[in-house]
């Protein structure tokens, strides 16, 4: 957590304010009647309601204090760079158990003192057990810290996966090895217990797709994470045309909430997709396919790719098209047959492609409106009431009814200049 100051390194002008300020100041009056008795401060901060609570963090207390300025939870940290240098050692079976004794000067690069430590002192690496005491007795320089335990302490970020696709491709990876085994990432549910500054997490979503975990951490409606003031979202990614209003809302949700958006425009933070070219080549002497088959981009990206990976060793390809049927067998691929591909509409329980003529009916009723006319004729050829004309989506210049109006007057006109006979004929009233 931050506790009362999140800078306590800076108390000037330029330090963020406490979030307690009346406690703060009862600390320090206590402090100064008990006679600057550091015992008693550390004592009554140790056991006081704050530091005594349970350390977990319930949903709706992450909620409302995201960056733990209450310290109402206990946040999970990383082991310091000397327990992890002991841990390291103590596994390895490598561990001096000794006791007390000078400071001990372990291994390190040669030359690094002579380098940069001032007056050129000579670094005299220790030998035997000295090596594999525990880093409590390692000899310091202030100027030239032991490298160890700075490449051990350089690490304090932890990385969480949120999206199921994002956690398929990270166990399809692990399956063919080409991630570290060591490799780890935390569980979201624990994700929250860290320092927000020390938690970097890898999200689906950034083409705006509605129920993917980046959009629902926009709409505020993930259990496992929120966002708030301080925090930022990057996307890597460059936004796919057809995209772009769901992308801007998801953008625009998540600056309502406080958060700063990086994109691709403000830095360089684009990480393509699209493998180029090496890429698919690397993947290929990984994979060795006998048969290559593209299906992603248009015909001339399938055909390119076909072309290349019979450079890279595949016997055969094959550049498909939308709706081929293809028989994959030892002879080679084959198109044997065509299926219906592209949109399909769902009406009820009936099923559309997108061409069919309800669809294109549809459309245009959608670009034009529609008018509905009410004609009554009698047994006798006569207009038996006014004529109603009800325009729907039809933009009409004139007051409101007006043009309706004038319409229904002209219907009524052209239907009186038909004789008698021919009004009776329902075929000759609506021609």
């Amino acid at each position: 957590g931050t506790g009362l100051v999140e800078t306590a390194d800076n108390f000037g002008t330029q330090g963020a304010r406490p979030t307690h300020p009346e406690l703060l100041d009862w600390l320090a009056r206590e402090f100064v009647r008990t006679g600057w008795d550091q015992k008693w401060l550390l004592k009554t901060i140790a056991m006081s309601a704050t530091y005594r609570q349970s350390s977990k963090g319930a949903p709706a207390l992450l909620a409302r204090d995201p960056h733990n300025e209450l310290l109402a939870r206990g946040p999970a940290k990383r082991l310091t760079a000397e327990m992890l240098r002991d841990q390291a050692l103590a596994s390895s079976g490598l561990l001096v158990e000794k006791r007390g004794g000078p400071s001990v000067k372990p291994y390190q690069p040669a030359g690094l003192w002579e380098a940069i430590a001032m007056g050129r002192p000579n670094y005299g690496q220790g030998k035997g057990d000295d090596l594999y005491r525990r880093s409590l007795y390692t000899f310091w320089k202030r100027t030239v810290p032991p490298p160890a335990m700075t490449t051990f302490d350089a690490a304090d970020r932890s990385v969480c996966l949120l999206g199921r696709s994002m956690l398929r491709i990270v166990e399809a990876a692990r399956e063919t090895d080409l991630l570290p085994r060591g490799l780890t990432f935390v569980e979201p549910k624990d994700a929250g217990h860290l320092p927000r500054q020390n938690v970097l997490y890898l999200c689906t979503g950034s083409q705006g797709e509605p129920r993917a975990a980046l959009a629902r951490i926009a709409r505020n409606d993930h259990r496992d994470l929120t966002l708030s003031d301080g925090d930022t979202v990057i996307f890597s990614s460059k936004i796919i045309p057809g995209n772009d209003r769901e992308i801007y809302n998801l953008q625009n949700d998540l600056v309502e909430l406080g958060v700063k958006v990086i994109t691709e425009k403000d830095e360089f933070v684009h990480v393509s997709g699209h493998p180029c070219r090496e890429e698919l080549r690397a993947m290929y002497e990984w994979a060795k396919p006998q048969i290559s088959i593209p299906v992603h981009g248009e015909a001339r990206h399938l055909e390119e790719h076909a072309a290349f990976a019979l450079e890279l060793g595949a016997k055969q390809s094959f550049a498909p098209r939308n709706g081929d049927l293809i028989r994959i067998a030892p002879d080679g691929p084959e198109r044997i047959d065509e299926v219906p591909a592209g949109r399909i509409y769902l009406d009820g329980d009936i099923l559309m492609p997108d061409g069919a003529a309800p669809m294109r009916e549809r459309r245009k009723l959608s670009q034009t409106g529609a008018l509905a006319v009410s004609l009554v004729i009698d047994d006798r050829g006569d207009i038996a009431d006014d004529v109603a004309v009800i325009g729907i989506g039809v933009v009409d210049d004139a007051e409101e009814g007006a043009g309706n109006a004038d319409l229904a007057g002209e219907i009524e006109d052209a239907v009186l200049g038909l004789s008698k006979a021919k009004r009776k004929d329902d075929e000759a009233v609506m021609l």
